[in-house]
């Protein structure tokens, strides 16, 4: 038989680490496979080496018979394999066109870039894969973590590759529909698709067959037809994982008087009438889901809590306190501490150590009078954060950019869960991580919450905010205009409110 890809017994290793270890892999044309494990399996490793990002040490890989060695991400694509990935690699600083086209931006006669040109050229590509709301002289770090996934996802696309890889390119999309759109014409016209996720329903959805790695080793290479879901979770794990959510201790009282969180008439755009923001209340001991289609007003909510967005108009009150939140320090002072959507450049410094990204939270507490950081002092804290998030201690002494995406998201819940936070605020906090690692966030979510703590948690996946939620916010035109109680909560109910279907209150309770 004739594939496309051939990998055979590839090698990659860090130092001591074995990233990969003697890896096989074959892909027939207009085949899409997927590529499953757990966060730091080895995944992000094979589809950088076959993206040209790392060089292979050892064994062999073809590229339609040929043999196939990139030096370069812009090799790899000149070769016919073109790479979307979870971690974006756009920059941020440049605008929508600027990057879309990168490294080479068409150029005159005259060896001259057009702007208007190039964006002319940007917004027919745009229109012909169905991408709304982005404009090509738009910067970057304007976009959502949704947008920008589009335009990542498109930007690997337009090089109309022979093998696509498409790294968690659902992940940030609350409605992946336009992604299997797309992937539907790329393998009818006969290119093959490298499909990593950690949503099984779409990877059978999507998939013929599978590949498994684990600790950085293929572990089976199979058709998705007469396999459960816990056996591939097994394989995966090699452990068996009981896919559950952690059950609530007791029911939050609707009626409770101890509010944690009281938000009235919150606006993040002057336009947007006073009596018209965003009005909730959050109780002691008690997760609150936020759901919605996207742009409908939840990311600008977080944003303005953690105080990386200004507030022109509303109130916000802690425990019966108003709070003025200008920025992050005035946010975390008031008890209020936030996880935010994008771990690359939001949550983690890079370059520095896991250990000093977990503490850094408790900077003051693990200083000396002159200012010296006390190891010793330092390393009993991370290890009580880590015990907690199940952080391997055999990370702490390495740069946490190093680190898999779901061990830098459990550095990240481990930095808040010592930061004395009277209420989380967690924006999509399991995208893109493995089952293992989303089991461990749910249950130090149920955990906090069940010490008193409170929990504002946004999902893009909707059985998440119905096996976790005590209750639902729905947003719909930038504010919530549906609060559904756990004993009405489901997914329908919170489809019907996200698309502006459903009653103003849906809760069988008055809830506000």
């Amino acid at each position: 038989m004739s594939y496309l890809l051939e990998i055979k017994n590839l090698n990659k290793n860090f130092g001591a680490t074995k990233a990969l270890q003697d890896v096989s892999l074959e892909m027939q044309h207009g085949e899409i496979h997927a590529l499953l494990g757990e966060n730091g399996a080895g995944k992000s490793t094979l589809i950088k080496i076959l993206s040209g990002v790392y060089p292979q040490e050892s064994g062999d890989m073809l590229l339609c018979g040929k043999t196939y060695s990139p030096k370069s991400i812009v090799d790899a694509r000149s070769l016919g394999i073109s790479a979307a990935f979870q971690e974006l690699s756009l920059l941020p600083n440049l605008t929508v066109a600027e990057n879309l086209f990168l490294p080479n931006i068409p150029k005159n006669a005259l060896g001259l870039t057009s702007a208007k040109k190039v964006e002319q050229m940007t917004e027919q590509i745009l229109s012909e894969y169905k991408i709304e709301g982005i404009r090509p002289s738009q910067k970057v770090e304007l976009l959502s973590v949704a947008q920008k996934q589009r335009l990542e996802t498109v930007r690997a696309m337009i090089h109309d590759p022979k093998l696509l890889i498409l790294d968690e390119a659902t992940a940030a999309l609350i409605d992946p529909e336009w992604l299997f759109e797309q992937v539907d014409h790329f393998t009818n016209n006969g290119t093959s698709i490298l499909f990593i996720t950690h949503r099984l329903r779409e990877a059978r959805r999507l998939c013929d067959q599978f590949t498994i790695l684990r600790n950085g080793c293929k572990v089976i290479t199979e058709k998705f037809d007469g396999i459960s879901d816990g056996e591939i979770f097994r394989l995966m794990a090699g452990r068996s994982i009981d896919v559950r959510f952690p059950a609530c201790a007791s029911t939050v009282d609707v009626n409770n008087d101890e509010v944690t969180l009281s938000v009235q008439n919150l606006r993040a755009d002057k336009k947007i009438p006073k009596d018209d923001g965003i009005t909730f209340v959050l109780r002691k001991g008690e997760v609150l889901g936020i759901a919605g289609l996207e742009g409908q007003g939840q990311r600008e909510l977080f944003n303005m809590l953690g105080g990386s967005k200004p507030i022109v108009g509303g109130s916000v009150e802690i425990e019966g306190c108003s709070m003025k939140i200008r920025n992050p320090h005035d946010a975390m002072k008031s008890g209020l501490v936030l996880i935010p959507e994008e771990r690359k450049t939001e949550a983690i410094f890079p370059g520095i150590k896991t250990s000093c990204n977990v503490s850094i939270s408790v900077l003051d507490a693990v200083k000396n009078w002159c200012g010296i950081v006390n190891r010793n002092r330092e390393i009993d804290y991370v290890d009580f954060a880590s015990a907690k998030v199940q952080l391997d201690n055999n990370y702490y002494g390495m740069p946490i950019d190093a680190l898999s995406g779901g061990n830098q998201q459990k550095a990240i819940v481990g930095r808040a869960l010592l930061s004395n936070a009277k209420c989380l605020l967690l924006f999509d906090p399991t995208r893109g991580v493995d089952i293992g690692t989303k089991q461990n966030i749910y249950q130090v979510i149920r955990d906090f919450s069940n010490a008193g703590g409170s929990v504002l948690f946004y999902s893009t996946e909707l059985p998440e905010i119905v096996g976790l939620a005590d209750r639902c916010a729905v947003f719909y035109r930038k504010k919530v205009v549906t609060e559904i109680s756990h004993d009405c909560l489901s997914e329908p109910a919170i489809l019907e409110a996200m698309l502006g279907m459903s009653p103003d209150r849906i809760s069988g309770e008055d809830n506000a």
